[in-house]
C-alpha cells in the first residue's frame, strides 16, 4: 500500500470571470465524477515536493483534477508514466506538456488506485528541473558534482567509463546522456581529462595498413572523429552498433552513428573531453 505524504490539496481553478447580470456565463465544463490527480513520488524527493505542488498549481486553469494526493512509491520505476482514465485525456495532455512528457502519456482504463490520473515519477526524472532529463537518461555526473571538480563552464563531454555511458554539459547544462562502447581489457580507454584537437565528419580510417573510405560500410570510426590530445585516441561512431555499452574498443570511445552525429555539432575544438573511472575517478 502506497504511503500518504500529504494530504489532499485543493487547487482553486483559475479563470472563471464575474458575468453580468442577466447574461448567460460561460464557464468551465461539467467535470467528471472522481477528479483526483495522485502524484506518486520516491521516498527521497520530499524535499521537492513543495516545488512540484507549485507547478501543478499552475495547471489549475487546464485540468479537470482539481484535488491532488502525493503517495509514495516503494520502488522507484526507470521511466515517468501517466495513467490516465479515457474521460481525462485532455487534462493527462496537460499534465505530460507540463513536465516534458508529452510522447510519454500512457492510457489505461483502470490505474488501481483512486485516482483519475496517475502520475508515476521514475528514475528518468530531474527533480531539480522538475523534468526529463534529456532522452530519459538520468546525466553520469550531476551539474553540481561536476562543478566541485572545476569543471561547471564551456563544453564538457564527461564519460563515465564503469557505467559505459556519457554526458554532454554546456556551462554546466545537460544537453544529451547516452550509451558508449569503451576499451576491452586488453586495450583499456585510459582515464583523464582531454581536450579536442580534431573534429572530422565522415571520417577516412587507416588501420593496419589499409584506407578505409568514408562510405565504406568496414570503416571502424562510423560517421564523426573527434580527436583528443591524447595521441591516437578519441571518441567516434561505429560500423557496430551492437558493440554500443560493451568492452571491445581499441581504447577509443564509440558512440552509436546518431548520437555521435547529434553531439558532434556541439563541439569546438580545445572542448574538455572526460573520461572517468568508477564515475568520479580521473587519473
Amino acid at each position: 500500500m502506497k504511503i500518504m505524504l500529504l494530504l489532499a490539496i485543493l487547487l482553486t481553478l483559475v479563470g472563471v470571470g464575474c458575468a453580468a447580470e442577466g447574461e448567460e456565463e460561460v464557464g468551465a465544463p461539467v467535470l467528471p465524477p472522481r477528479p483526483l490527480l495522485e502524484v506518486s513520488l520516491p521516498a527521497n524527493s520530499l524535499d521537492y515536493t513543495a516545488a512540484i505542488e507549485a507547478k501543478l498549481a499552475a495547471m489549475a486553469r487546464d485540468t479537470a483534477a482539481t484535488k491532488i494526493i502525493f503517495s509514495e512509491l516503494l520502488t522507484v520505476p526507470a521511466e515517468t508514466e501517466i495513467h490516465y482514465e479515457p474521460t481525462y485525456r485532455d487534462a493527462a495532455y496537460d499534465l505530460a506538456a507540463l513536465f516534458g512528457l508529452e510522447d510519454r502519456a500512457i492510457e489505461a482504463l483502470s490505474t488501481g488506485t483512486d485516482a483519475a490520473i496517475l502520475l508515476t515519477l521514475g528514475s528518468d526524472f530531474d527533480f531539480n528541473e522538475l523534468r526529463l532529463y534529456p532522452a530519459g537518461q538520468v546525466p553520469v555526473i550531476t551539474p553540481e558534482e561536476l562543478t566541485e571538480l572545476g569543471y561547471d563552464s564551456g563544453t564538457v563531454v564527461y564519460v563515465d567509463l564503469t557505467a559505459r555511458r556519457s554526458t554532454l554539459f554546456m556551462e554546466g547544462e545537460i544537453i544529451k546522456t547516452w550509451p558508449v562502447c569503451i576499451g576491452k581489457p586488453e586495450t583499456p580507454t585510459p582515464p583523464g581529462v582531454y581536450s579536442i584537437i580534431r573534429l572530422k565528419a565522415d571520417p577516412i580510417w587507416s588501420w593496419e595498413g589499409r584506407r578505409y573510405a568514408s562510405d565504406d560500410p568496414e570503416n571502424g570510426l562510423g560517421a564523426r572523429w573527434i580527436g583528443i590530445s591524447l595521441p591516437t585516441y578519441g571518441m567516434h561512431g561505429t560500423n557496430e552498433p551492437d558493440s554500443i555499452g560493451g568492452a571491445l574498443s581499441h581504447g577509443c570511445v564509440r558512440s552509436s552513428n546518431e548520437d555521435v552525429i547529434e553531439f558532434f555539432d556541439y563541439l569546438e575544438m580545445g572542448d574538455t573531453i572526460i573520461w572517468a573511472k568508477d564515475g568520479t575517478t580521473i587519473e
